[in-house]
């Protein structure tokens, strides 16, 4: 039986590879295939449930870094981001309704070490450095993570915020295998009766400030590191992280120029020159005639006064350019304030000293012999008078003299003893400010050096001139 004919089809002729190639490339140019998109969709998704953003603090020189995501708090996202507090009060008094929608930053913070790390939001955006009226996210090993109100800059006033305002999302803290301290949380950008912050881009930012210090448990102690800086935020979603370049700018301060500044003006003052005054006039007898120690003692004065009064002014400048009142707290401004008021006194006692005794004219008959009445210094101004012009002198001091002496010298040494805990409590503070400065321990160690060696220099040459040069009849 014949073989039926081929199949018209199976009469064409078999195309080429290289044609057969072509030809499948067209076709897929032409007309992709409906999986593509969808896997590339897929592979180019933003998980916005992990950190977007990672970035070391300004100033910390990366020994605090921070990651962070701000998600929307919709539906699935609040019951991952917080299935235990679902019958908390802040979160369920209005129902998910309530919560769905609201903006959520989370965040996780690390920093060397093992303390507390804080993180907050100052009250007055313009004020980026006011600690005073924030609120601040504290993780403290010991105790856990809470928020607390800054009511002060005395630790005493930092305490926590009531129950009803604990409305963080699964906080957490901890100390990792490196021995670093790790705060985990997530909080609503826009709590009631706290600063708003910003997460609808448009290049404006968000201003935090941050501080660490040791664990003390839930009574936080004075910060050993603190700074601010600002963020710009914006919501993740599928196709954007939300973080930008995701870089932190620092805030204006440190204000390093205007602090460093009074930190010299005020450490030559009551470092160098008020104790070099102090010095001459304890060992007056061994300094040259002519009134030397007169005018050592008044000259380095006079300088260590107009330094403090600039020293005073930068500091105010300072406060004031970030906005935060320069009395309302603080041993060290409330000293400085003290000392201005001190340091008037001072000047209005040199201004108004009484003559050291009641003047009385030479007798006519000596008041042309050189041999009656010597060249002598008066101790009033410092100037060597020629013997006609010399006066003789009552043996007495008048009760109002004396009472300027003891008045003089009380306040000096309360100025005296004032500066030095400046200078100390300064350099502390400045350390703080400034981490990386070096002011403690090394300023600390070489401010008291040179205090109390020329402190104990003046004390061997007084003991000198009393013990030694006044028995052998040298100086009276």
């Amino acid at each position: 039986m014949p073989s039926p004919p081929p199949l018209p089809h199976l009469l064409l002729p078999r195309p080429r590879p290289a044609a057969a190639l072509l030809v499948l490339l067209a076709a897929g140019l032409g007309a992709p295939s409906p999986l593509l998109p969808a896997a590339r969709a897929a592979e180019a998704a933003v998980d916005c449930s992990e950190y977007q953003g990672s970035f070391d603090l300004p100033g910390t020189e990366g020994s605090i870094t921070m990651e962070y995501v701000v998600q929307s708090s919709a539906g699935p996202v609040l019951e991952v981001l917080a299935p235990a507090r679902a019958s908390d009060p802040a979160v369920s008094a209005s129902g998910a309704g309530a919560a769905a929608g609201r903006p959520i930053l989370k965040a996780r913070l690390r920093r060397r070490g093992v303390g507390y790390l804080a993180l907050g939001v100052p009250e007055d955006p313009n004020c980026t450095l006011c600690m005073v009226g924030s609120t601040s996210i504290i993780g403290v090993p010991s105790f856990g993570v809470r928020k607390y109100d800054i009511n002060g800059y005395q630790p005493h006033l930092t305490t926590m915020a009531p129950p009803a305002r604990q409305t963080l999302l699964n906080p957490s803290v901890e100390v990792d295998e490196d021995g670093n301290t790790v705060v985990e949380f997530s909080m609503f950008l826009d709590e009631p009766g706290e600063a708003v912050l910003d997460a609808s881009g448009g290049g404006r930012t968000s201003k935090f400030i941050w501080a660490i210090g040791e664990d003390t448990g839930r009574w936080i102690n004075m910060h050993s590191m603190r700074g601010a800086f600002e963020l710009p935020l914006r919501t993740c979603t599928e196709t954007d992280g939300g973080v930008g370049d995701g870089k932190a700018k620092v805030v204006a301060e440190q204000q390093s120029a205007l602090w460093t500044s009074h930190a010299v003006l005020a450490g030559l003052a009551w470092g160098v020159l008020a104790p070099l005054a102090v010095s001459a006039s304890w060992v007056r007898d061994l300094l040259p005639a002519g009134g030397v120690w007169y005018r050592t003692h008044l000259y380095a004065n006079a300088l260590a006064s107009l330094l403090t009064v600039v020293a005073f002014g930068v500091a105010v400048g300072a406060y004031w350019e970030s906005g935060r009142p320069h009395f309302a707290g603080g041993t060290h401004q409330s000293m400085g304030l003290a000392m201005m008021v001190l340091l008037f006194g001072q000047v209005l006692f040199g201004l108004l000293r009484p003559p050291a005794a009641p003047m009385a004219k030479a007798p006519p008959e000596a008041s042309h012999s050189t041999e009656a009445f010597p060249n002598e210094v008066s101790e009033e101004d410092g100037v060597e008078k020629p013997p006609a012009m010399v006066e003789a002198r009552a043996p007495s001091k008048p009760l109002l003299r004396v009472m300027w002496e003891v008045g003089h010298r009380a306040n000096g040494v309360a100025l005296l003893g004032c500066g030095f805990w400046q200078c100390h409590s300064g350099l502390l503070a400045y350390q703080r400010k400034f981490s990386e400065s070096g002011a403690s321990p090394v300023g600390l160690w070489a401010f008291w050096g040179s205090t109390i060696g020329l402190g104990s220099l003046t004390l061997m040459l007084k003991a000198y001139a009393k013990f030694c040069l006044k028995r052998k009849g040298e100086i009276d």
